[in-house]
């Protein structure tokens, strides 16, 4: 299985990939890509329960550390952004 990365989206001069992760082992992809500066939405619905948690932390924990931050967006959807990205809520 692994992870799908589906489609791209031009934001200014920025992307957005949309990856579906279906295994832990791929959460890597998604750390590289937010290490190179890329907002990643994230859907982990087709990954067994028992690894979402872990592949989660792991994804957050490279978040932090870039000065990034996430939110959850939908059902077992989250975004990730690097810190050159601001989410603003929407209160």
């Amino acid at each position: 299985m692994g992870v799908l990365f589906v489609r791209k989206r031009e934001v200014y001069t920025r992307e957005i990939t949309t990856c579906y992760l279906r295994s832990l082992k791929h959460t890597p992809h998604i750390a590289d890509r937010l290490k190179s500066a890329l907002p990643v939405i994230v859907n982990v619905a087709e990954m067994p329960e028992e690894e979402r948690t872990q592949a989660l932390d792991f994804i957050s924990g490279v978040a932090y550390a870039i000065d990034g931050s996430y939110d959850q967006v939908g059902d077992n959807t989250f975004l990730f952004v690097p810190g050159s990205v601001i989410l603003l809520d929407d209160d």
